[in-house]
């Protein structure tokens, strides 16, 4: 048997429930000239060219959360791309990027930064939530 949906007085298959559904995609796409898919090697900003979507990057943890200057700390997370983008710690973006992966990134923590927040900018400029290190002065030598 047939799954049916009632919509409207009307008994509908799942079949035609989905055919509904992808017409009406289809249809608002002709009416607003976007298509469906962005086509290689093409950019937003050429005619004909639909914005692609870049999603926004979540940082769950920074590890160790407490870091020195020179060290290199691990994020990870979500979403933060398979092409390097940047991270940056207080305001100053880190120059050396040891490991870029799309839920983990090695760092190493740029000098003349100070506690404060962290985030990551993907490759196609969407920026993350913002996570947190402890910049530990080093010990002074006696």
């Amino acid at each position: 048997m047939i799954p049916t949906y009632f919509r409207f007085g009307c008994n509908l298959t799942k079949k035609t429930v989905v055919r509904i559904i992808v017409y009406n995609i289809l249809l608002a796409a002709i009416i607003t000239g976007n298509t469906l898919a962005q086509e290689p090697g093409t950019s937003a900003d050429q005619p004909g060219a639909v914005e692609s979507t870049c999603p926004t990057p979540y940082i769950k943890v920074i590890k160790p959360r407490v870091a020195q200057v020179g060290q290199t700390v691990t994020i990870r997370g979500r979403r933060f791309g398979t092409q390097e983008g940047q991270v940056s710690f207080s305001g100053s973006v880190a120059e050396t990027v040891i490991m870029w992966a799309n839920n983990r990134i090695k760092v190493v923590v740029p000098p003349g930064v100070g506690t404060g927040n962290v985030f990551v900018t993907r490759s196609c400029k969407t920026r993350s939530n913002s996570g947190y290190l402890k910049i530990r002065e080093p010990e002074k030598e006696e």
